[in-house]
């Protein structure tokens, strides 16, 4: 019923905002994923309760390592609310978590459709670009990313290690030291800077 639909939201929303991963899966476990999903998170609305909630619970299995119930969970809020990007660029990233790197590049490329200027699916789309071995196109989106959010510290991250997979140390050095600007304890970051300076 309603008073339970607005307990269970509320209840997954307090544990997520918690990062209680654990007690977000334990709300769904006493009544069932595919109850959940089936009778629980099936209302679109304004304010897209059931399709945030949907995400949380993604979230929160995506964080425990269970990216095939995550999955579920970000597409029913996908089929909720197609236009928050937000649902839409976890599901790259569940993508990335799978190793399936074609379906990440598409889901990326999707959101760019809808918002060309979205920092987080630019550095996305880099990273798995990267990963499939096209530099020219890991660089484009990278940069992009940049200079959306100048400061972006996963693409700048990813751009030092594009460089330095090209062995372009100058460039490599350069960024991964604006990185390092920002957040000297960054310990990837740290750990490209050493390797990029044992590579001379």
């Amino acid at each position: 019923g309603q008073s339970i639909d607005l307990f269970f939201n509320e209840t997954v929303q307090l544990w997520h905002l918690k990062n209680d991963h654990t007690n977000v899966l334990k709300a769904v476990a006493e009544i069932g994923v595919e109850e959940v999903l089936r009778n629980h998170l099936t209302q679109k609305s304004y304010d897209n309760e059931h399709a945030w909630t949907a995400y949380r619970i993604g979230e929160a299995y995506l964080q425990k390592g269970q990216q095939e119930v995550a999955e579920k969970f970000v597409s029913q809020a996908i089929a909720l609310a197609p236009y928050i990007l937000s649902f839409q660029n976890k599901l790259g990233a569940i993508h990335v978590r799978a190793s399936r790197w074609e379906a990440a590049k598409a889901q990326y490329e999707k959101i760019l459709l809808e918002n060309a200027y979205h920092a987080e699916a630019h550095a996305n789309l880099g990273y798995v670009n990267l990963r499939l071995g096209d530099w020219s196109l890991a660089e484009q989106h990278l940069t992009k990313a940049l200079q959306q959010r100048p400061d972006y510290e996963l693409a700048l991250l990813n751009l030092g290690l594009l460089y330095l997979q090209q062995d372009k140390l100058d460039a490599s050095r350069k960024v991964t030291k604006r990185l390092l600007r920002n957040n000297p304890t960054h310990s990837e970051g740290v750990q490209l800077l050493s390797i990029i300076n044992q590579s001379q």
